[in-house]
């Protein structure tokens, strides 16, 4: 029995001295510190073997080693929690450091931080673009053209504070003020009207061109007006009182209809290639300004090449919408077969229009003018030079089968 014992002693001792020869090779253990347990719980009267160890002394070193290891853990622990701490510390530093700069931003603009909504929020942001675009790209001029084209009431506003200039060529070759005749709404272009430091500048001679072209008749007339009542000039014939026929019958202003009213219809435009008159229904006059005018018009001396002109541009119009103005316009002498030497004939071209119909309505006043031109004698068997004819030109039109019968009809 005691040599079991002192064999089971010897296997415990040997392999205590073993793992602490092991340990002591990687860290040099720590005596200060306490065991986790007693040894002297452990083994009150322990036996000693032949090598001086006793039970307890073997408690005590079990008890030590697991310490050192632990220990170390804590330490890191510790040292990783100290780093997550400082972390933090330094990302709410630096969060508040870019709260204190939003808010100072905003402030500059008349926002607070605390109250701000998201629509401040997008305003502040359109704002602060704004004026980075105008101070630090130089680019005014741009943006405020994008912003009339977007008709962006509240940018158009803030750029004209910052005092951009409206009458700067922009990149795209026209000033902001020239895109808020053609794009703008009646409101955005009083404004933009305001900061022009002379209307009548020659620039903008083509002013009442770019209006007609761009707007809905309503729309341009409103903005001419109010040019007119500014102060702009209509003193040029061809590009300031002519394009106003097409609003005659609503202009109101005395001086633009006494302006209308002497207008000569027998004057020589485009080096004498045509007369006034086709000027005035290429510009919109309507059937009531055609006939009113028609007895101080001279169509006697008129040559073959005018006389077609003036008839195609009445059959074409759609401002002309009687017959009636077609046959007093032949009734004062002008040719109705006057193109009839190799190219298309009038009567052509007045069944060439047909296809742009976009009504019944539409449909029956050209198909009138029609009738009026044949009726006046228009040679329905003629052959232009390239081998059409009045049938052959009805033929390849895109039309309502049902049009196609009635021109044919007249034809016929």
């Amino acid at each position: 029995m005691g040599l079991n014992i002192r064999f089971f002693i010897t296997v415990i001792i040997s392999g205590a001295i073993g793992y602490g020869i092991s340990a002591s090779l990687h860290t040099a253990p720590d005596t200060t510190a306490p065991p986790h347990n007693r040894p002297s719980d452990i083994a009150q009267n322990s036996e000693t073997d032949s090598s001086g160890l006793t039970l307890a002394d073997i408690a005590q070193f079990h008890c030590s080693v697991p310490l050192q290891q632990e220990k170390i853990e804590q330490q890191d622990s510790l040292a990783k929690e100290a780093v997550v701490t400082s972390e933090k510390n330094a990302s709410a530093e630096h969060h508040l450091r870019g709260m204190d700069i939003i808010a100072s931003a905003l402030s500059q603009y008349g926002y607070r931080a605390e109250s701000l909504t998201p629509q401040q929020w997008r305003n502040f942001v359109a704002e602060q673009s704004t004026d980075y675009w105008t101070a630090e790209l130089d680019a005014g001029s741009e943006l405020l053209n994008l912003a009339v084209i977007k008709q962006n009431t509240p940018m158009i506003k803030r750029l004209l504070t910052n005092h951009v200039d409206v009458e700067s060529t922009t990149l795209l070759g026209t000033s902001p003020f020239q895109t808020a005749a053609k794009y703008a709404n009646l409101d955005d272009f009083k404004l933009m009207v305001g900061k022009v430091k002379n209307l009548n500048d020659e620039r903008y001679d083509r002013l009442i061109k770019w209006i007609k072209k761009e707007n809905q008749p309503s729309l341009a007339q409103a903005k001419i007006q109010y040019l007119f009542n500014q102060g702009y000039v209509f003193d040029n014939m061809n590009l300031q009182v002519l394009p106003l026929l097409s609003y005659r019958e609503n202009l109101t202003t005395p001086e633009l209809v006494n302006a209308l009213s002497n207008i000569n219809p027998n004057a020589p435009i485009l080096n004498g290639r045509n007369v006034m008159l086709t000027k005035m229904i290429v510009e919109g006059a309507n059937d009531d300004t055609v006939t009113s005018i028609l007895p101080y018009f001279d169509a006697e001396n008129l040559s073959r090449e005018v006389s077609a002109s003036l008839l195609i541009s009445s059959v074409l119009s759609n401002r002309i919408q009687h017959s009636s103005t077609i046959r007093a316009l032949i009734a004062k002498g002008v040719d109705v077969n006057a193109y009839n030497y190799g190219s298309p004939s009038i009567l052509m071209s007045s069944i060439l229009a047909v296809q742009r119909a976009k009504s019944d309505a539409e449909f029956e006043m050209q198909k009138q003018k029609i009738a009026a031109l044949i009726q006046a004698g228009a040679d329905r068997k003629y052959i232009d030079n390239q081998g059409n004819s009045a049938l052959s030109i009805l033929g390849k039109i895109t039309a309502k089968p049902e049009y196609k019968q009635q021109i044919r009809a007249l034809l016929d």
